[in-house]
Parts: structure tokens; sequence; C-alpha cells
């Protein structure tokens, strides 16, 4: 989790060093999504008492290698 402002961001970084089995964005699924928003309403409730702050959930996707790779940033709507 990090802070862009008020808001509450959590980020997940996805990585594919080669597209044989897609690109990174495509390793993020409906059920993947499902976890992300369920562990960012936990960490809400848990360590902060409540579930009404702003906050967004992004994907942060590296196709290639890490240090070298293709960076995209997507945001959840």
């Amino acid at each position: 989790m990090s802070r862009d402002g008020s808001w509450l961001v959590f980020t997940e970084v996805r990585q594919r060093r080669s597209a044989r089995y897609g690109d990174a964005a495509q390793s993020v699924t409906p059920r993947k999504l499902a976890l992300m928003h369920r562990a960012a309403l936990t960490y809400l409730v848990r360590e902060l008492g409540r579930d009404d702050l702003p906050c967004r959930l992004e994907v942060l996707t590296i196709d290639g290698p890490a240090g070298t790779g293709t960076l995209r940033l997507v945001v959840v709507e």
C-alpha cells in the first residue's frame, strides 16, 4: 500500500519475461482482481477501522526483463 495525496493505493506487480503465455496484463484474471479488492477492504477494516476511505487498485505490469522491460500502470476501475 502507498499514498497518492489523501488516496491509499494498492498496487499489484505482474511480470512476464516473455510473451509465450501472453503479456503481464493478461495474467491479471477476474479472480485475481477480486482477491485484490478483498485484500484492500480487509486492510482498511482491520488496520484503519473503516472502509470508506478514498482508495484505488492498480496493476504495474513489466513485460520483459525486470531491469529493461516495458512498464505500464493500469488503474483498476
